[in-house]
């Protein structure tokens, strides 16, 4: 059910989004040339005749961006044009950060398409569609100072980039900033890129247009640049909505334009009217002959493909039962769903792998500022800590320091509990002694036990469980505690 905005004339419209990103590929050289592809280095020393463009240079494309860029389209569930054909382009546009005066792209054939990514949008499921997917290469960039003048760092020129377009599918802002923390994720986890939006390698476009609730046609679009942050993204998506809603409450028509936004100020600026393709003059470059990709390829692109977060936590919810929130707590974390399937598999109950991971695990994890793959600890080892909490061997207490000294130094958890001592003492006759011992510390706790104060007896409880280092049974001191006093009250 679409959205409805409502303009000042009382007219209702729909929002129609979609997303151009752009992600720079983990590649250890440039696109067309042998450079180093690396971020950070000193201006101007990462560069050759090809990324220069100096006369007489040739490209030669890179292998492993070709793979890289063919993983993505398997992760994103895209379609392959016959005999998986793609064809490198150029896109003629004259800018100083752009040696050539063009650029090479891809544009008639590219990679792939017709693909698809999904998000929990409230508490459904939905479906973006991804238009097309191709390798390009980055530019320079520019750096404009206080004085006026400008300065050029081609280090960026020639880094592979994948460009990746959604379909015109999105509905909101916040399905718009969902897709993209989805798709970034989906491109980390399988290898392609580290989608580091303050270094500039994953970079994100909106185009925003509104047409009236209900119809199929298309309104006229904005395109929104300068997005350098999710919340950036949310932000200038809404503001256009209302840009929009005020023009057409006026009565008058929107023209198409590229616009840039303003952190600071909150709201989106003119830069330019649109482009059309056309523009561009693009035709099939002739210094790269066409290319096909191998089965060789395809099946060495297969083997880095992972489970995206929404089917992991789509996986979560099936198999354990777990609902949207915890399956996205759990999967949200860097091998989290990994780490709950094996400990289930080795035994965990379901509910408590839940609890303690969602947790006293994650909490260790993010005093410590740690990811679960820089822990010692395994989903075996969890489950068999789990299991020693279910059978009562130790107590709740001695099990959250357990389980952080287990995560540091991967030691079974059965054996730790042998060698430092640590089961829980249950028995009565060891217990006794130490409540009798508490009480006749406490003379208050029985009169206020005999005022009617239960607290009274819950502060003995602690104070035996002090006295035992925590592996005191709590639930079995408690019932001690209470007949011992209800035994002195009558």
């Amino acid at each position: 059910m679409p959205i409805a905005f409502k303009a000042a004339n009382g007219r209702e419209y729909e929002a129609v989004i979609g997303m151009e990103v752009h992600a720079e590929l983990l590649t250890r050289s440039k696109m067309y040339c042998r450079c180093k592809s690396c971020f950070g280095d000193p201006p101007n020393t990462n560069v050759c005749p090809v990324c220069l463009a100096l006369p007489g240079s040739l490209p030669v494309v890179n292998r492993f961006a070709m793979l890289l860029g063919t993983r993505t389209a398997l992760a994103l569930h895209c379609n392959f044009a016959d005999k998986r054909f793609a064809q490198f382009a150029r896109k003629h546009y004259f800018y100083p950060d752009l040696p050539k005066n063009y650029q090479i792209t891809m544009y008639a054939y590219p990679i792939a398409t017709d693909g698809f990514i999904e998000i929990w949008s409230g508490d459904a499921a939905r479906r973006i569609g991804i238009e097309r997917v191709h390798l390009e290469e980055d530019t320079a960039k520019l750096f404009h100072e206080a004085d006026g003048t400008s300065s050029i760092d081609f280090n960026r020129a020639g880094i592979p980039l994948i460009e990746i377009v959604s379909k015109p599918e999105i509905a909101t802002p916040e399905e718009a900033k969902l897709y993209l923390k989805e798709l970034r994720d989906i491109l980390r986890r399988n290898g392609v890129s580290d989608g580091n939006m303050e270094e500039g390698s994953f970079r994100c476009e909106a185009n925003i247009s509104l047409r009236p609730l209900g119809s199929e046609k298309f309104g006229v679009k904005s395109e929104i640049k300068n997005l350098n942050s999710f919340a950036a993204v949310e932000k200038a998506l809404n503001c256009e909505i209302e840009r929009h809603l005020v023009i057409y409450g006026r009565g008058e028509e929107v023209r198409p334009d590229t616009r840039g936004w303003d952190d600071a100020k909150g709201d989106t600026f003119h830069m330019r009217y649109k482009e059309k393709a056309d523009e561009y003059r693009y035709f099939p470059e002739p210094d790269i002959p066409d290319v096909y990709i191998s089965y060789k390829m395809l099946t060495e692109a297969k083997e880095g493909v992972v489970l995206s977060p929404f089917e992991e936590k789509q996986k979560l919810m099936t198999e354990y039962r777990l609902d949207y929130h915890t399956a996205n707590i759990i999967a949200g974390r860097e091998g989290g769903a990994a780490f709950f399937g094996k400990a289930c598999a080795a035994g965990a109950d379901p509910v408590e792998a839940m609890k303690w991971m969602t947790g006293e695990f994650f909490a260790f994890l993010n005093e410590e500022n740690l990811e679960i793959g820089a822990t010692k600890i395994d989903g075996a080892n969890f489950a068999e800590f789990l299991g020693l909490v279910a059978e009562g061997v130790i107590s709740g207490p001695v099990a959250k320091e357990l389980l952080r000294e287990i995560s540091g130094t991967g030691e079974k958890a059965e054996s730790l509990v042998e060698r430092k001592g640590l089961k829980q003492v249950s028995d009565d006759d060891a217990l006794m002694p130490l409540i009798k011992e508490a009480i006749a510390g406490n003379p208050k706790a029985i009169a206020a036990f005999k005022a009617g104060k239960m607290q009274a007896a819950q502060a003995l409880v602690g104070q035996v469980m002090k006295a035992t280092d925590g592996k005191a049974n709590p639930k079995r001191v408690s019932e001690l505690v209470r007949e011992f006093l209800e035994k002195e009250v009558e």
